[in-house]
């Protein structure tokens, strides 16, 4: 472990363990990949399972994760979420609607 000489006393390096990040990142990349390749899982549903069941971190962290790893990688994936757009509906459609 890397110290930081203060004065006369000894200061442990505080922080994450880099290596243990970089472990973790590199298993939520693998099993990312089960989900979306092996068991054909949608991307958003796989960061679901990896956010709420595996590594329980946000899904916003675990999809920056992803990036970071995909673009470490030499792939140019990105992983991107696209909100769903409502569908367009017909004049008749809204004229139900209103009554």
């Amino acid at each position: 472990m890397d110290k930081i000489i203060v004065g006369n006393c000894n200061m442990a390096r505080k922080g994450r363990n880099r290596e243990l990040i970089r472990e973790r990142d590199q298993k939520i990349l693998e099993r990312f990949v089960y989900w979306t390749e092996d068991q054909r899982l949608r991307s958003d549903d796989a960061v679901v399972i990896l956010s709420t069941q595996e590594f329980f971190l946000s899904e916003q962290r675990i999809i920056r994760i992803l990036n970071t790893a995909y673009s470490q990688n030499g792939r140019k994936v990105q992983v991107v979420f696209h909100q769903p757009k409502p569908p367009k509906l017909t004049q008749a459609q809204k004229d139900l609607l209103r009554k």
